[in-house]
């Protein structure tokens, strides 16, 4: 059923409110205020309520007047109403609201350093500002104990507004000017409808249909040093529209083996672009506890939707949509895995994976190393779009990837998880292969915590998470050259060859819980990046000194959350 995505496709969904008695809690921290509430309409049926609101504690403090140079401010709601209409018929209503925003001025966060071999000296202010609003009413139905059908009308709001603005720091009575302003607003309104059918106990088939209508206002406009001054790369206001649909039939063979097979298919209007997908997949237990499972298939996915809309100069001068008739990126995905349930509560699981990538948008030219694949890469602040982009690169995403849990009992849990993968890509035009700047050839996760039960309802609890990454990698710059020509001039022969430091961070939180007759307290004690590691958001490259400079994320951030939880 999944469509317009070529990795890492999941469902999410919110859960239903108690429908037994009513509950609500409380949470406050160094970083946010969250209140929620849960619990039934009536008595007599089992409809229900679920809503939750959060707000930044920085956002608040500044408005206390507590100004740090630099506040994160974010506030979110979330609902979900259920109804039980009669034992066929269910309705439920979603809605989410989320705001978040951060403006700084570099001048007021860090020291702007004066060099008077410097041609000129600039502060940056930078604003970003986002809103989300999601509404969906989902209904269910069933016609017979072997036949259900659902629908699902939704509405989804995306506004976005990132303005960056520099300003001379030597001449005196400097103003703002535009160095990136971009604006975009996008309201998607979908309809999803979809039939499964059980045949018997082991037989299933499901079909489904979606059309998503975007409604799009996009604008971006940069100031360039050439003859463009000031140029807009992107002014759209209109609206297409995605189509989608599906097939699949599911088979329990002897109670070991099931098989599923599908056909996916998809139509954007906008450029008249189609794909069709097959999929299928096996599952196999030959005995109880170990269990091997074998998938693959094709995907496709647009590309992100402004880049669609670049405005390109021609040599004539004229304004083009260059990239508006690029088609699906497309993927062929396979994955084996092994599930091995040694034990009641631990379970090992060791899989590999290989995807390649093609009709992956690069430029058109053969001697252009830019991808698609890194639009919005590791340290960038913003996404930078490029034109005349053909549907002619390809890249590669494989690894090998194991995992041992242990699920909650005897009072504690543990998962670790390892990965050891590569991912490459290449311009089209020839065979040349480089890495990607997310091919950091190995990922380790560790979770682990305790709870030790006491007398009186009190409960003292750890946990622990630790992530081990190799560092994200970038193209180095010709030192000397990129000081005197006052740019970055790139060495493209050593494409994304360097890589920064390994990234490692180790999260420890302990507290207490006590269960009282009506409501259960709880204080914990996080120490976040508890190893004060300074890890590497990015790097940037000092035209005046000629050398690198690191980006670093947060340190050692100790934090304490209190939440309460009461029932009626």
């Amino acid at each position: 059923p999944y469509g317009n995505a070529m990795a890492g496709i999941f469902d999410l969904q919110m859960r239903k409110g108690n429908n037994q008695k009513h509950e609500f809690w409380g949470q406050m921290g160094f970083n946010g205020i969250e209140a929620g509430s849960e619990g039934y309409f009536s008595k007599n049926n089992t409809s229900s309520y679920l809503v939750s609101y959060r707000y930044s504690i920085p956002d608040l403090m500044e408005k206390l007047g507590f100004y740090s140079g630099i506040t994160p401010k974010y506030q979110d709601f979330t609902m979900k109403l259920n109804f039980d209409i009669n034992k066929k018929n269910q309705l439920s209503v979603i809605g989410l609201y989320g705001s978040s925003g951060i403006n700084f001025v570099t001048s007021e966060v860090g020291v702007v350093e004066f060099d008077e071999d410097l041609l000129g000296q600039y502060d940056q202010r930078i604003k970003i500002d986002a809103k989300t609003y999601i509404l969906g009413v989902t209904h269910s139905i069933d016609f017979t104990p072997k036949t259900k059908l659902t629908t699902l009308l939704s509405f989804v709001r995306s506004d976005t507004h990132m303005p960056v603005d520099t300003m001379s720091l030597r001449q005196p009575n400097a103003e703002w000017k535009t160095l990136w302003d971009e604006q975009a607003l996008e309201d998607k309104y979908s309809l999803y409808s979809k039939i499964e059918h059980r045949f018997s106990y082991t037989s299933l088939i499901e079909a489904g249909v979606k059309y998503d209508l975007y409604n799009v206002n996009y604008l971006e406009k940069e100031s360039y040093s050439d003859e463009r001054g000031i140029f807009t790369n992107v002014d759209e206001k209109g609206n297409f529209g995605l189509w989608r649909a599906y097939a699949q039939y599911r088979q329990n063979i002897a109670s070991r083996l099931i098989l599923t097979g599908g056909l996916h298919g998809m139509y954007l209007d906008m450029n008249n672009t189609y794909s069709v997908e097959p999929r299928f997949g096996a599952r196999y237990t030959p005995v109880p506890k170990h269990t091997f499972a074998l998938a693959g298939g094709l995907y496709s996915q647009m590309i992100p939707r402004s880049f669609y809309f670049i405005r390109t100069l021609t040599p004539q001068g004229e304004i083009e949509l260059s990239n508006k008739k690029l088609g699906f990126m497309k993927s062929a995905h396979a994955d084996f895995s092994y599930s091995w349930s040694f034990a009641s509560d631990w379970h090992f699981k060791a899989e590999t994976y290989y995807q390649w990538l093609y009709n992956i948008p690069v430029k058109n030219d053969p001697n252009e190393t830019y991808t698609i694949l890194q639009a919005g890469g590791a340290g960038e602040n913003v996404i930078m779009r490029e034109g005349n982009l053909v549907n002619k690169g390809t890249g590669k995403n494989y690894g090998i990837e194991f995992s041992i849990e242990k699920y909650m009992s005897k009072n504690y849990y543990l998962l670790f998880n390892s990965t050891l993968y590569r991912s490459t890509y290449t311009n089209g035009f020839n065979k040349k292969e480089w890495s990607t700047v997310f091919d950091g050839k190995y990922l380790f996760n560790l979770a682990s915590g305790y709870e030790l039960t006491l007398k009186k309802g009190w409960t003292l609890f750890a946990d622990v998470k630790s992530s081990l990454a190799g560092g994200t990698r970038y193209t180095p710059v010709f030192e000397e050259e990129s000081k005197q020509q006052r740019r970055l001039v790139y060495d493209n022969s050593r494409i994304n060859e360097l890589q920064v430091r390994y990234y490692f961070r180790t999260d420890l939180r302990i507290g207490y819980r006590k269960n009282w007759k009506r409501f259960t307290d709880e204080l914990a004690i996080d120490l976040q990046n508890v190893t004060n590691r300074k890890n590497i958001y990015g790097l940037s490259f000092d035209l005046n000194k000629g050398t690198y400079s690191e980006m670093l994320l947060q340190g050692f951030m100790p934090m304490v959350t209190y939440r309460v939880n009461f029932s009626l």
